[in-house]
């Protein structure tokens, strides 16, 4: 029979495979202790959502890539709070008679805001003893129903197609060159739709970059002497990239290499088109 610790583990490595797969990062935060949020958790007589749980003592303070979501007619975005932000707010709704933070109800818990006026919380009201608050975004004293828990608010994330877009054009206009428009179909489709599946090439599993960290790639790359190599996925350090010191009737050679190393680069295919017919969806 399974016990708590092996059943603790197995729901540890389900909860992070949720969420990698779901949420894209991109700045980090800080690990927070758990222990703090148990004590959160006593003090305010609250269970958190485990998948909250996990996310915040894994990148506390993160701020995300899909960071869209929609609710009722409206379509805006998340930004997840410090949990140090999410205790002050709370004991400014407890205390605070001024500046309109009286006006949340006890039972709400602010776990995120939309880089506005409007705040998201988990929704107690109806069961202060429930592990899966519903989530409510309130803003001006208005409130609305965004989703029934916080595994459904994760799943509801998504990319703004147009920003996919700038990033692209921004790579463009700074590296001064044509990205493939195969490529970039498939990264403003992956990004805004296919985040969570997993490509392979060969026994590698790629994660493809998103655009808006790519100049920045380059440039920490180039510091191991990586020059006109343009890295677009990764399986840890191993590296997915378009040579630009090959290019040949208009198409640029895909090579493989390793971050840490500027020797063995190999060609692997004479174009991005040629590239992704050698890929497979992982079944994981």
């Amino acid at each position: 029979m399974t016990d708590n610790s092996e059943l603790n583990d197995y729901l540890a490595i389900a909860d992070s495979d949720f969420l990698s797969k779901n949420i894209k990062i991109d700045r980090n935060g800080d690990k927070l202790s758990l222990s703090i949020i148990r004590l959160f958790e006593q003090y305010y007589n609250v269970k958190l959502p485990r998948l909250y749980v996990r996310f915040m003592s894994q990148h506390n303070g993160a701020t995300i890539e899909n960071n869209i979501f929609k609710y009722g007619d409206y379509t805006d975005s998340v930004y997840f709070s410090e949990f140090g932000d999410v205790i002050s707010l709370m004991e400014s709704i407890r205390y605070d008679n001024e500046h309109g933070c009286d006006t949340y109800p006890n039972l709400y818990i602010p776990f995120a805001d939309d880089g506005g006026e409007g705040i998201l919380f988990f929704d107690y009201s109806k069961d202060p003893n429930t592990t899966e608050p519903r989530i409510v975004m309130i803003i001006e004293g208005n409130e609305e129903f965004v989703a029934n828990s916080f595994e459904d608010f994760v799943k509801s994330l998504s990319v703004d197609r147009s920003s996919i877009e700038d990033q692209l054009n921004q790579i463009e206009k700074e590296l001064n060159l044509q990205l493939p428009e195969m490529y970039k179909e498939f990264c403003i489709e992956y990004c805004t739709s296919n985040f969570n599946k997993m490509f392979c090439y060969k026994y590698y599993k790629l994660e493809f970059i998103f655009p808006g960290k790519i100049l920045w790639s380059v440039c920490d790359w180039n510091k191991n002497r990586f020059e006109n190599i343009i890295p677009f996925a990764s399986d840890n350090d191993d590296l997915f990239c378009f040579d630009l010191t090959k290019i040949r009737n208009g198409k640029i050679p895909i090579v493989f290499c390793n971050s840490k190393s500027v020797f063995n680069i190999q060609v692997i295919a004479d174009s991005f088109e040629e590239f992704i017919n050698m890929l497979h969806e992982s079944e994981d």
